[in-house]
């Protein structure tokens, strides 16, 4: 788990992090049938890598989340769609995994993305459990 990585392995992974990840709370419109019948947010966050093993590595550092394969369309020297491998996190696993690495994380622009997201969490995420 996460909170259990040495210093050395956190390090790094928060510096994976600041490079390759993203994180979020993203406002989802649910609909049945074409028919608007809720939003709701959700609080995420992630790391991307064209390497599997990579991300299946990460994966099992940190201890939880999931390894979702995504393809984009062709780069400029590309002759096919760009496979991507994504970890990523949800809810709980993503506010445990964004305050952990907080404290941390020396981008200034990182540490806004970071507080930006919990604090949309805060305010429409659990502010209605």
């Amino acid at each position: 788990m996460i909170d259990q990585l040495s210093k050395f392995d956190l390090g790094w992974l928060i510096g994976v992090w600041e490079g390759e990840g993203s994180c979020g709370c993203y406002k989802m419109k649910y609909q049945n049938r074409g028919i608007h019948w809720g939003t709701r947010y959700i609080l995420a966050a992630e790391i991307s890598q064209k390497e599997k093993s990579f991300i299946e590595n990460v994966t099992k550092m940190i201890g939880f989340g999931r390894v979702e394969v995504v393809k984009y369309n062709k780069g400029f020297n590309e002759k096919e769609p760009i496979k991507m491998f994504k970890w990523k996190s949800n809810a709980r696993a993503a506010r445990m995994f964004l305050n952990t690495i907080l404290p941390f994380v020396k981008s200034k622009r990182r540490v806004k993305q970071i507080k930006k997201a919990l604090n949309l969490d805060k305010r429409y995420v659990r502010a209605w459990k």
